[in-house]
Protein backbone atom coordinates (compact mmCIF):
# COMPACT_ATOMS: atom_id res chain seq x y z
CA UNK A 1 0.00 0.00 0.00
CA UNK A 2 2.84 2.07 0.40
CA UNK A 3 4.68 1.96 -2.62
CA UNK A 4 1.18 2.69 -4.75
CA UNK A 5 0.23 5.86 -2.59
CA UNK A 6 4.27 7.29 -2.54
CA UNK A 7 4.27 6.17 -6.65
CA UNK A 8 1.21 8.80 -6.85
CA UNK A 9 2.42 11.62 -4.91
CA UNK A 10 5.95 11.95 -5.34
CA UNK A 11 5.09 11.87 -9.50
CA UNK A 12 2.45 14.24 -8.73
CA UNK A 13 4.64 16.84 -7.26
CA UNK A 14 7.44 15.99 -9.30
CA UNK A 15 5.45 16.20 -13.22
CA UNK A 16 5.69 19.86 -13.76
CA UNK A 17 9.09 19.35 -14.27
CA UNK A 18 9.01 16.40 -16.08
CA UNK A 19 6.45 17.16 -18.62
CA UNK A 20 8.92 20.65 -19.52
CA UNK A 21 11.51 18.67 -20.30
CA UNK A 22 9.37 15.69 -22.23
CA UNK A 23 7.14 18.23 -23.82
CA UNK A 24 5.14 20.45 -21.85
CA UNK A 25 1.61 21.05 -20.78
CA UNK A 26 -0.17 19.08 -23.89
CA UNK A 27 1.18 16.08 -22.63
CA UNK A 28 0.23 16.77 -18.99
CA UNK A 29 -2.63 14.21 -19.05
CA UNK A 30 -0.83 11.15 -21.17
CA UNK A 31 1.34 10.58 -18.12
CA UNK A 32 -1.17 10.12 -15.37
CA UNK A 33 -3.73 8.71 -17.58
CA UNK A 34 -1.41 6.00 -19.05
CA UNK A 35 -0.09 4.91 -15.81
CA UNK A 36 -4.02 4.92 -14.52
CA UNK A 37 -5.04 3.22 -17.49
CA UNK A 38 -2.66 0.17 -17.41
CA UNK A 39 -3.25 0.29 -13.48
CA UNK A 40 -7.14 0.00 -13.83
CA UNK A 41 -7.56 -2.56 -16.56
CA UNK A 42 -5.30 -5.02 -14.89
CA UNK A 43 -7.01 -4.55 -11.29
CA UNK A 44 -9.82 -6.40 -11.99
CA UNK A 45 -8.09 -9.48 -13.49
CA UNK A 46 -5.91 -9.40 -10.28
CA UNK A 47 -8.86 -9.42 -8.10
CA UNK A 48 -10.56 -12.51 -10.00
CA UNK A 49 -7.17 -14.46 -9.83
CA UNK A 50 -6.42 -13.78 -6.20
CA UNK A 51 -9.93 -15.46 -5.81
CA UNK A 52 -8.95 -18.04 -7.95
CA UNK A 53 -5.20 -18.58 -7.36
CA UNK A 54 -4.55 -17.13 -4.00
CA UNK A 55 -3.81 -14.00 -2.97
CA UNK A 56 -0.64 -14.78 -2.04
CA UNK A 57 0.85 -15.66 -5.20
CA UNK A 58 -0.69 -12.67 -7.28
CA UNK A 59 0.75 -10.32 -4.91
CA UNK A 60 4.62 -11.82 -5.72
CA UNK A 61 3.92 -11.55 -8.53
CA UNK A 62 1.86 -7.57 -8.86
CA UNK A 63 4.94 -6.38 -6.81
CA UNK A 64 7.20 -7.81 -9.16
CA UNK A 65 5.50 -6.26 -12.07
CA UNK A 66 5.48 -3.06 -10.02
CA UNK A 67 9.26 -2.66 -9.77
CA UNK A 68 9.54 -3.25 -13.56
CA UNK A 69 7.01 -1.34 -14.76
CA UNK A 70 4.34 0.84 -12.33
CA UNK A 71 0.97 0.46 -13.67
CA UNK A 72 0.63 -3.07 -14.90
CA UNK A 73 1.92 -4.16 -11.17
CA UNK A 74 -0.10 -1.43 -8.98
CA UNK A 75 -3.18 -2.71 -10.02
CA UNK A 76 -2.43 -5.54 -8.25
CA UNK A 77 -1.04 -3.89 -5.22
CA UNK A 78 -3.80 -1.86 -3.72
CA UNK A 79 -7.03 -4.51 -3.97
CA UNK A 80 -4.75 -7.51 -2.95
CA UNK A 81 -3.72 -5.77 0.13
CA UNK A 82 -7.18 -4.56 1.20
CA UNK A 83 -8.10 -7.97 0.58
CA UNK A 84 -5.51 -9.73 2.81
CA UNK A 85 -6.21 -7.49 5.26
CA UNK A 86 -9.99 -8.66 5.34
CA UNK A 87 -8.93 -12.79 5.39
CA UNK A 88 -7.04 -12.07 8.44
CA UNK A 89 -9.41 -9.66 10.63
CA UNK A 90 -13.07 -10.75 11.59
CA UNK A 91 -16.13 -8.08 9.98
CA UNK A 92 -15.84 -5.89 13.57
CA UNK A 93 -12.09 -5.65 13.27
CA UNK A 94 -11.66 -4.82 9.69
CA UNK A 95 -13.11 -1.67 10.51
CA UNK A 96 -10.34 -0.19 12.82
CA UNK A 97 -7.49 -2.42 10.76
CA UNK A 98 -8.59 -1.20 7.31
CA UNK A 99 -8.44 2.49 8.76
CA UNK A 100 -5.06 2.28 10.09
CA UNK A 101 -4.15 0.20 6.33
CA UNK A 102 -5.57 3.69 5.13
CA UNK A 103 -3.63 5.82 7.33
CA UNK A 104 -0.35 3.86 6.19
CA UNK A 105 -1.39 5.17 2.63
CA UNK A 106 -1.81 8.64 3.91
CA UNK A 107 1.62 8.75 5.55
CA UNK A 108 3.11 7.56 2.19
CA UNK A 109 1.29 10.46 0.52
CA UNK A 110 2.82 12.90 3.30
CA UNK A 111 6.43 11.75 2.65
CA UNK A 112 5.88 11.68 -1.28
CA UNK A 113 5.14 15.02 -1.89
CA UNK A 114 7.81 16.35 0.14
CA UNK A 115 10.33 13.58 -1.16
CA UNK A 116 9.78 14.25 -4.74
CA UNK A 117 10.37 18.37 -4.01
CA UNK A 118 13.50 17.65 -2.74
CA UNK A 119 14.94 14.72 -5.41
CA UNK A 120 13.19 17.53 -8.18
CA UNK A 121 15.33 20.08 -6.33
CA UNK A 122 18.91 18.60 -5.39
CA UNK A 123 18.53 15.62 -8.04
CA UNK A 124 17.42 14.43 -11.42
CA UNK A 125 13.84 13.62 -11.69
CA UNK A 126 14.58 10.01 -12.89
CA UNK A 127 15.66 9.23 -9.35
CA UNK A 128 12.04 9.11 -8.24
CA UNK A 129 11.20 6.13 -10.19
CA UNK A 130 13.77 4.09 -8.06
CA UNK A 131 12.62 4.61 -4.50
CA UNK A 132 10.21 1.78 -4.85
CA UNK A 133 12.63 -0.90 -5.92
CA UNK A 134 14.21 -1.42 -2.26
CA UNK A 135 10.42 -1.27 -0.25
CA UNK A 136 9.38 -3.56 -3.08
CA UNK A 137 11.62 -6.08 -2.41
CA UNK A 138 11.30 -6.10 1.70
CA UNK A 139 7.60 -6.46 1.41
CA UNK A 140 7.97 -9.38 -0.68
CA UNK A 141 10.14 -10.76 1.66
CA UNK A 142 7.91 -10.20 4.84
CA UNK A 143 5.12 -11.97 3.04
CA UNK A 144 7.23 -14.78 1.88
CA UNK A 145 7.98 -15.17 5.65
CA UNK A 146 5.00 -14.40 7.72
CA UNK A 147 1.71 -15.09 5.17
CA UNK A 148 0.86 -18.59 5.03
CA UNK A 149 -0.39 -19.89 1.71
CA UNK A 150 -4.69 -20.98 1.59
CA UNK A 151 -5.47 -23.60 -0.44
CA UNK A 152 -8.32 -22.39 -3.62
CA UNK A 153 -10.77 -23.99 -6.10
CA UNK A 154 -10.68 -23.72 -9.24
CA UNK A 155 -10.43 -24.87 -12.83
CA UNK A 156 -11.85 -21.25 -14.23
CA UNK A 157 -10.14 -20.32 -16.90
CA UNK A 158 -8.02 -17.10 -16.95
CA UNK A 159 -10.25 -14.29 -18.85
CA UNK A 160 -8.63 -12.26 -21.65
CA UNK A 161 -11.80 -11.77 -23.74
CA UNK A 162 -13.24 -9.79 -20.79
CA UNK A 163 -10.34 -8.20 -20.06
CA UNK A 164 -9.20 -6.83 -23.87
CA UNK A 165 -12.90 -5.57 -24.48
CA UNK A 166 -12.15 -3.39 -20.67
CA UNK A 167 -9.05 -2.06 -22.44
CA UNK A 168 -10.56 -1.49 -25.27
CA UNK A 169 -13.83 0.41 -23.52
CA UNK A 170 -11.45 2.35 -21.32
CA UNK A 171 -8.74 3.50 -24.06
CA UNK A 172 -10.95 4.74 -26.53
CA UNK A 173 -12.68 7.03 -23.48
CA UNK A 174 -9.64 8.29 -22.11
CA UNK A 175 -8.50 8.80 -25.86
CA UNK A 176 -11.64 10.75 -26.50
CA UNK A 177 -11.03 13.06 -23.68
CA UNK A 178 -7.77 13.79 -23.97
CA UNK A 179 -7.68 14.89 -27.54
CA UNK A 180 -11.41 15.70 -27.87
CA UNK A 181 -10.33 18.86 -29.89
CA UNK A 182 -7.60 17.62 -32.22
CA UNK A 183 -9.92 14.51 -32.94
CA UNK A 184 -12.87 16.41 -34.77
CA UNK A 185 -14.96 13.96 -36.23
CA UNK A 186 -13.09 10.91 -34.94
CA UNK A 187 -14.59 12.43 -31.41
CA UNK A 188 -17.81 10.73 -31.75
CA UNK A 189 -15.95 7.43 -33.59
CA UNK A 190 -13.88 7.39 -29.83
CA UNK A 191 -17.14 7.43 -28.14
CA UNK A 192 -19.31 5.03 -30.39
CA UNK A 193 -15.89 2.28 -29.93
CA UNK A 194 -16.18 2.89 -26.32
CA UNK A 195 -20.07 1.78 -26.31
CA UNK A 196 -19.45 -0.94 -28.18
CA UNK A 197 -16.54 -2.41 -26.13
CA UNK A 198 -18.86 -1.72 -23.04
CA UNK A 199 -21.34 -3.74 -24.65
CA UNK A 200 -19.53 -6.35 -25.84
CA UNK A 201 -17.99 -7.02 -22.36
CA UNK A 202 -21.27 -6.69 -20.82
CA UNK A 203 -22.35 -9.52 -23.25
CA UNK A 204 -19.13 -11.61 -22.72
CA UNK A 205 -19.76 -10.93 -18.97
CA UNK A 206 -23.04 -13.12 -19.00
CA UNK A 207 -21.74 -16.02 -20.75
CA UNK A 208 -17.83 -16.10 -18.80
CA UNK A 209 -17.10 -18.92 -17.19
CA UNK A 210 -14.91 -16.54 -14.71
CA UNK A 211 -16.49 -13.03 -15.46
CA UNK A 212 -14.28 -10.44 -14.47
CA UNK A 213 -17.33 -9.13 -12.39
CA UNK A 214 -19.56 -11.80 -11.45
CA UNK A 215 -23.06 -10.56 -12.32
CA UNK A 216 -24.08 -11.34 -8.60
CA UNK A 217 -22.45 -8.81 -7.04
CA UNK A 218 -23.95 -6.04 -8.97
CA UNK A 219 -27.37 -6.84 -7.50
CA UNK A 220 -26.31 -5.97 -4.02
CA UNK A 221 -26.98 -2.14 -4.04
CA UNK A 222 -24.71 -1.98 -1.26
CA UNK A 223 -21.92 -2.46 -3.46
CA UNK A 224 -23.59 -0.31 -6.39
CA UNK A 225 -23.00 2.50 -3.91
CA UNK A 226 -19.73 1.53 -2.60
CA UNK A 227 -18.61 1.57 -6.46
CA UNK A 228 -20.56 4.69 -6.79
CA UNK A 229 -19.15 6.36 -4.27
CA UNK A 230 -15.15 5.42 -5.18
CA UNK A 231 -15.95 6.61 -8.65
CA UNK A 232 -16.22 10.33 -7.49
CA UNK A 233 -13.42 9.70 -5.02
CA UNK A 234 -11.15 8.61 -7.21
CA UNK A 235 -12.28 12.04 -9.93
CA UNK A 236 -11.67 14.05 -7.13
CA UNK A 237 -8.37 12.57 -5.62
CA UNK A 238 -6.69 12.45 -8.76
CA UNK A 239 -7.94 15.96 -9.84
CA UNK A 240 -6.29 17.74 -6.79
CA UNK A 241 -3.11 15.48 -7.11
CA UNK A 242 -2.35 16.39 -10.40
CA UNK A 243 -4.05 20.25 -10.55
CA UNK A 244 -2.67 21.65 -6.97
CA UNK A 245 1.31 21.59 -7.88
CA UNK A 246 0.52 22.64 -10.86
CA UNK A 247 -1.70 25.36 -10.09
CA UNK A 248 1.15 26.79 -7.65
CA UNK A 249 4.13 26.27 -9.53
CA UNK A 250 2.15 27.22 -12.95
CA UNK A 251 -0.03 30.49 -12.13
CA UNK A 252 1.11 31.65 -8.52
CA UNK A 253 4.94 31.01 -9.35
CA UNK A 254 5.60 28.79 -6.27
CA UNK A 255 8.49 26.63 -5.64
CA UNK A 256 8.14 22.53 -6.10
CA UNK A 257 8.69 22.09 -1.87
CA UNK A 258 5.47 24.96 -1.42
CA UNK A 259 3.50 22.85 -4.14
CA UNK A 260 4.03 19.49 -2.21
CA UNK A 261 3.66 21.18 1.08
CA UNK A 262 0.14 22.35 -0.09
CA UNK A 263 -0.90 18.43 -1.44
CA UNK A 264 0.54 16.57 1.70
CA UNK A 265 -1.92 18.68 3.53
CA UNK A 266 -4.88 16.46 1.80
CA UNK A 267 -2.91 13.36 2.71
CA UNK A 268 -2.60 14.60 6.83
CA UNK A 269 -6.46 15.01 6.45
CA UNK A 270 -7.08 11.38 4.48
CA UNK A 271 -5.66 9.32 7.73
CA UNK A 272 -6.82 11.05 10.09
CA UNK A 273 -10.36 10.63 9.16
CA UNK A 274 -9.68 6.90 8.05
CA UNK A 275 -8.49 6.13 11.50
CA UNK A 276 -11.63 7.82 13.20
CA UNK A 277 -14.03 6.28 10.74
CA UNK A 278 -12.70 3.08 11.86
CA UNK A 279 -14.14 4.07 15.57
CA UNK A 280 -17.31 5.80 14.02
CA UNK A 281 -18.69 2.95 12.40
CA UNK A 282 -18.82 0.67 15.49
CA UNK A 283 -20.14 3.67 17.75
CA UNK A 284 -22.50 5.05 15.31
CA UNK A 285 -23.35 3.16 11.61
CA UNK A 286 -21.79 2.73 8.50
CA UNK A 287 -24.13 4.98 6.84
CA UNK A 288 -24.14 8.08 9.19
CA UNK A 289 -19.85 7.48 8.77
CA UNK A 290 -20.31 7.56 4.98
CA UNK A 291 -22.66 10.67 4.58
CA UNK A 292 -20.42 12.58 6.82
CA UNK A 293 -17.59 12.01 4.96
CA UNK A 294 -19.69 13.05 1.93
CA UNK A 295 -20.09 16.42 3.46
CA UNK A 296 -17.02 16.86 3.94
CA UNK A 297 -16.05 16.48 0.30
CA UNK A 298 -18.25 18.40 -1.06
CA UNK A 299 -17.36 20.70 1.44
CA UNK A 300 -13.70 20.73 0.13
CA UNK A 301 -14.70 20.68 -3.52
CA UNK A 302 -16.57 23.91 -2.82
CA UNK A 303 -14.03 25.55 -1.45
CA UNK A 304 -11.43 24.16 -4.36
CA UNK A 305 -13.54 26.15 -6.96
CA UNK A 306 -13.06 29.76 -4.74
CA UNK A 307 -8.99 29.38 -5.50
CA UNK A 308 -7.70 32.53 -7.19
CA UNK A 309 -4.20 33.50 -8.41
CA UNK A 310 -3.76 35.43 -5.40
CA UNK A 311 -4.87 32.84 -3.26
CA UNK A 312 -2.43 32.08 -0.96
CA UNK A 313 -0.72 28.43 0.15
CA UNK A 314 -2.86 28.12 3.18
CA UNK A 315 -6.02 28.40 1.79
CA UNK A 316 -4.89 26.17 -0.96
CA UNK A 317 -3.37 23.67 2.03
CA UNK A 318 -6.93 23.94 3.78
CA UNK A 319 -8.79 23.22 0.93
CA UNK A 320 -6.64 19.67 0.59
CA UNK A 321 -7.13 19.22 3.91
CA UNK A 322 -10.87 18.89 4.28
CA UNK A 323 -10.97 16.96 0.79
CA UNK A 324 -8.60 14.49 2.22
CA UNK A 325 -10.94 14.28 5.34
CA UNK A 326 -13.45 13.43 3.54
CA UNK A 327 -11.86 10.92 0.79
CA UNK A 328 -10.41 9.21 4.24
CA UNK A 329 -14.03 8.54 6.02
CA UNK A 330 -15.78 7.71 3.03
CA UNK A 331 -13.37 5.32 1.02
CA UNK A 332 -12.99 3.72 4.91
CA UNK A 333 -16.37 2.94 5.25
CA UNK A 334 -17.19 2.02 1.61
CA UNK A 335 -14.07 -0.57 1.41
CA UNK A 336 -15.24 -2.14 4.91
CA UNK A 337 -19.02 -2.28 3.99
CA UNK A 338 -18.24 -3.96 0.47
CA UNK A 339 -15.54 -6.66 2.45
CA UNK A 340 -17.92 -7.40 5.11
CA UNK A 341 -21.28 -8.18 2.53
CA UNK A 342 -18.77 -10.16 0.72
CA UNK A 343 -17.94 -13.99 0.85
CA UNK A 344 -14.24 -15.22 0.52
CA UNK A 345 -14.75 -16.86 -2.79
CA UNK A 346 -15.21 -13.35 -4.46
CA UNK A 347 -13.90 -11.00 -1.60
CA UNK A 348 -10.76 -10.13 -3.81
CA UNK A 349 -13.19 -9.45 -7.15
CA UNK A 350 -15.23 -7.14 -4.82
CA UNK A 351 -12.98 -5.56 -3.69
CA UNK A 352 -11.23 -4.74 -6.56
CA UNK A 353 -14.46 -3.34 -8.15
CA UNK A 354 -13.92 -0.58 -5.42
CA UNK A 355 -9.93 0.16 -6.63
CA UNK A 356 -11.21 0.17 -10.41
CA UNK A 357 -13.71 2.47 -9.85
CA UNK A 358 -11.22 5.09 -7.94
CA UNK A 359 -9.08 4.56 -10.61
CA UNK A 360 -11.53 5.14 -13.49
CA UNK A 361 -13.13 8.33 -12.13
CA UNK A 362 -9.19 9.25 -11.01
CA UNK A 363 -8.45 8.57 -15.25
CA UNK A 364 -11.67 10.11 -16.55
CA UNK A 365 -11.14 13.33 -14.57
CA UNK A 366 -7.00 13.89 -14.46
CA UNK A 367 -6.61 14.88 -18.42
CA UNK A 368 -9.44 17.85 -18.20
CA UNK A 369 -8.25 19.80 -14.90
CA UNK A 370 -4.87 21.08 -15.37
CA UNK A 371 -5.39 21.92 -19.17
CA UNK A 372 -8.62 23.69 -18.96
CA UNK A 373 -7.99 25.54 -15.35
CA UNK A 374 -4.04 26.57 -16.67
CA UNK A 375 -5.59 27.83 -19.68
CA UNK A 376 -7.86 30.47 -18.18
CA UNK A 377 -6.33 33.88 -17.22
Amino acid sequence: MFMAAIEVTIVATAMPTIIAELGGFSQFGWVFSIYLLTQAVSVPLYGRLADMWGRKRLFFIGVSLFLIGSGLGAGAIMPLTSTIVADIYSPRERAHVQGWLSSVWGVAAIIGPLSGAWLVQHFNWSVIFWVNVPIGLFSMLLLARFLPAREHHKGATLNLTGSCWLMICVTALLVALLQADALGYWLLAFLLLALLAGWQLKQHEQRAEAPLFPLAIWRSRLILAGNAGNLIIGATMMGISAFLPTWIQGITGGTPLQAGSALAMMSIGWPLASTLSGRLMLVTSYRFTAQLGALLLIAGSALLLLLRTDSSIMQAGLTAFVIGTGMGMTSTTFLVSVQNHAHYDIRGICTASIMFSRMLGSAIVTPAQPETRLSQP
